[in-house]
Parts: C-alpha cells; structure tokens; sequence
C-alpha cells in the first residue's frame, strides 16, 4: 500500500493540476479511504466503472463481474504488487468529464520501476468494448507483459505517459491484452479460422463470392474485428469474365467468439438459404461491386454458438377478437393529413383510423422505393411517432426497441386488413421485404434489441439534458405502447418504466 502521497507526486516530477488531483484520487481509493476519494471524485467529476455502477447511456459502460473492467477496478484485485521489474500501486478505470464538457472513458495506472515512479492514463474511444471482454487469471501472461512494459518505460525519461489516439504510443497495450481471454479450442473463434472458406464461398448464379486472408483480432482494443479480402467472380458458360476484388471487414462479439461451438451442422443450412436469397432477389450487376454482407460472418458465428434465431412472437399476442375488432373499427384515411416533411419520412402512400389513432405507410425519403417508415399519431398527444423507421437510416428498429412488441403491430395490422378486405395494397407493402433490407436479416432475423427504451436517453447528471429530447423519448413510447394496449390487449403492460437514474437526472443541478 502506498504509504507516502507527497513522496509519489515528487517522484513523478512536474505535475499539472489534474493530474495531481488524479494521483491524490488513486491513493485515496487505493488505501480504502472512502471519504476521500469521494470528494476526489466528485472534485474531477469522475464517474466509476465498475459492476456495481449503473449503464451509462449516453456512453455505455458495461462492466460484467467477470470482465476485464471488473478485474480493473478491484483495488485488492491480483493485478495490484509486483509483476517481476514492475510495482503496479494503483489502477482507475473512470469516466471523466473532459474539457468539452463530454464524458471520456479512461484507464489510469501508477506504477514503479525500482525508484522511478509513473502515471499513464489511456483514453478509449467511445465504441471501445474492450473493458467488457472476458478476463483472464493467467498470472504468467500478466507478469511477462509486465515485465516487458517496466522495459519500455525505463528505457525514456518521461514520468507521465499519456495514450489519446490510436497514433500515440500505446503504453498499456502489452498489459491490456494480456488480460484478455483465450479462446479454447472449440471456440467460435477458432472454428470460424478453421472453415471460414467453405462457409464463406458462396455461389449465387453466375457469381461466386470467396473470402480469404480471413484474421480475427484478439487484442483488447479490438477484439472480434474481423478483416479479409473478398473476390467476386463472374462466370459465363464455364470462364470467369469479370472479376473484382473488395475489403472485407466486420465485427463479431467477443463472447460470442469465445462460447463454444454447439450448433455447427445447423451453419450450413442457413449459408444455403442466404445463397438462394442472393439467386433469387440481388441481380449480379448489383453483386458485382458489394458480394458478401459484412453481417455474414457474424452471422455464422451467432448460429455456430446459438442455434437458428426463432421468429419472435406477439407479444401482446393477437387474439382472434382483437382482429375481428380491428376489422371492425379501421378505416381508410387521408394520408396527405400527415406532414412527412417535419417528421423526416417519405409521403405517406396508406393511411387508416382505428378510433384516435391514424397509422400512416410511407414511401423511402431517401431511395426510390414504396417501402419507408410506418408512422403512429394520436389525435389527442401530438406530435406523430415513428414506429418503424427506414431499414437505410437505423436498421428499422422499432421506437421501443421490441421485436415482439412490432411483432404484435405488424401481425394485428395486416390480418385485420386482410379480414376487412380493400387493403390489399397496403397488405404488400407491410408483407413485402424492402429493396435494400439486409439479406441476412430476412435469413436470420435480429434480435432487434429487446433494448428499454430508456437506454436512448441521456441519464446521466453531467450531461445538459434536452427536456425535449426526453419528454419525445417518452411520448414516443405512451403512444406506442397505447396504442397496442386500444388495438390489442386491454391488459398489456411493458412493464418499462423511467430508470431512477434517468428520473434523478431531470431534477439533477449543474455541476
């Protein structure tokens, strides 16, 4: 334990303001002075990263009690002591308020060599997921990166080392990975090195696309990015006429990647329906110049580890009554009463009255396409919502974050039509697949979340809240979630209520 603060900061020489108050804050955690390194904390406006912290959703943090990040932020955790050359005294995993007045996700560490003492801090960037990857205990992998680390910063005369970007020297790297688990030999990851080019040669027609030079990253910076050189090949009566060569990159989870393969007879089976999707809808002009989705390998990974993706079910379900009572009650509408230009959403082509509500079916605002956004309003809460937006600007995720609750939508909407009969039309366009939706997604539906809608809301109190932003947010939901409970269940409950933190936030006063 270290014993003596002001001998630490003379040792690291000339020391600005917050760096010296951010050595104060580690010694204080570290000798489990709470007090202390609360009014630290509070002084820095620095914010935990911990297990027991709450998801920060404007910046999210999640630190599962197995992860690199648990084994961070635990003051007695094995890293602390001697690893061979090098005394690692104190580490602090934190999110800071930088000087913009954002939050920014840092590791800092304070270390000896010998009589020479350092401070390195390593800033992530916001989509880093690396203090979320699985941890190992491997102590000799610990003290050889160690051992090579105190190497490197013995060899300058700098105390403190700084690592912002990724063209700085990357001080921590050696010690970051080493916490990094393997992955055991029957792990996704090895089994996808292992048969990516059958899996990942696939003949659609003419064309034959063909990934090689396939790596899967292992580091703590960027575990699971996937890169590979694709070839597409045209063939006309046995020869290859055309041909191009394409960047393959993608990204697959990390525990995904590390979970055992269970499930691998079921990957060829739905490499064979991706293949007949391509036959059957992308004409080769098209496939030429893109070939393989970057979803595809993530794709085989998650059926390798998971099985095949069920279709979600209704969720509330959809009674027989409630469809008799949607047949009964809708009514066509006028869509040019909904004004798309202020939404952001194309024209509404179809447009229908069930009570107080008005479901609007738009067109592409972008592409030249039938197939938009399905937009919500209620006469008595305005504004109009957005149910479901283009595939093309956020992967047509539904305003609540719930396939089954869109699933519960969609299915009461289209058999309602259908018994009412005169909407066949707009039957198509709900039933029909967008021209540029993912074919992996028609193969392999996501899990579109089953995300709270609150994890789209600034929560935390150092950030200026917009009002409006989080009163839309909200609306957004009543209104949906409204709707199912007139349309479909009476009973129906999300059960998604404001977090506290987000209702902590509204009242929260600027630090």
């Amino acid at each position: 334990m270290i014993s003596d603060l002001d001998a630490v900061i003379a040792g690291l020489g000339d020391l600005s303001d917050d760096d010296r108050l951010r050595v104060a804050h580690m010694v204080a955690r570290e000798r489990g002075q709470e007090a202390s390194a609360a009014a630290l904390r509070q002084q820095r406006r620095s914010y935990p990263v911990t297990p027991g912290a709450p998801e920060r959703n404007l910046y999210s943090c999640r630190v599962p009690a197995d992860s690199v990040g648990a084994l961070l932020a635990s003051p007695s955790g094995w890293l602390r002591g001697d690893r061979g050359p090098l005394r690692i005294e104190a580490v602090l995993p934190e999110i800071v308020v930088d000087e913009y007045g954002g939050p920014q996700r840092q590791l800092s560490v304070l270390a000896s060599v010998g009589e020479r003492w350092f401070l390195l801090t390593h800033e992530m960037h916001r989509d880093d997921t690396g203090l979320e990857l699985p941890a190992t205990a491997d102590q000799a992998r610990a003290r050889d990166a160690a051992a090579a680390l105190a190497r490197e910063l013995t060899a300058g005369t700098e105390a403190v080392l700084a690592t912002r970007c990724q063209d700085d020297r990357q001080w921590l790297t050696p010690l970051l990975d080493a916490l990094v688990a393997a992955p055991a030999a029957d792990s996704v990851f090895m089994w996808l090195l292992e048969h990516h080019r059958e899996l990942a040669t696939v003949d659609a027609g003419p064309l034959r696309m063909a990934l090689s030079d396939l790596t899967i990253e292992r580091s703590f910076a960027h575990f699971g990015r996937v890169q590979a050189t694709q070839r597409i090949d045209r063939v006309e009566e046995g020869a290859i006429v055309d041909t191009c060569e394409l960047a393959f990159m993608s990204s697959v989870d990390a525990r995904l990647l590390l979970a055992p393969v269970r499930h691998g007879a079921d990957v060829p089976v739905v490499a064979a329906r991706y293949r007949q999707r391509l036959e059957q809808e992308e004409p080769p002009e098209e496939l030429i110049f893109a070939g393989l989705e970057p979803a595809y390998v993530p794709m085989l990974a998650e059926v390798a580890a998971a099985g095949v993706r069920p279709v979600p079910a209704a969720e509330p379900p959809v009674s027989e009554t409630s469809i008799a009572h949607g047949a009964r009650l809708l009514e066509d509408a006028d869509p040019g009463e909904l004004d798309h230009d202020e939404l952001g959403v194309g024209e509404a082509l179809h447009a229908f009255a069930f009570g107080d509500y008005r479901i609007y079916l738009c067109a592409s605002a972008e592409l030249e396409t039938p197939h938009g956004a399905i937009v919500l309003a209620h006469q008595g809460e305005p504004p109009p919502i957005i149910v479901m937006s283009e595939e093309s600007i956020d992967a047509g995720f539904p305003v609540d974050g719930s396939a089954a609750h869109f699933a519960a939508f969609h299915a009461w909407l289209v058999r309602s039509l259908q018994r009412r009969g005169g909407g066949d039309d707009a039957v198509d366009w709900l039933e029909a697949p967008a021209a540029h939706q993912s074919l992996v997604d028609q193969v392999h539906p996501r899990d579109r979340g089953e995300a709270r809608p609150w994890l789209f809301i600034a929560s935390v109190p150092w950030v200026e809240l917009d009002e409006a932003m989080l009163a839309q947010h909200e609306h957004e939901v009543r209104v949906y979630h409204g709707f199912l409970r007139a349309a479909i269940d009476p009973a129906f409950a999300a059960g998604w209520d404001p977090r506290a933190e987000v209702l902590a936030a509204r009242t929260a006063a600027d630090e």
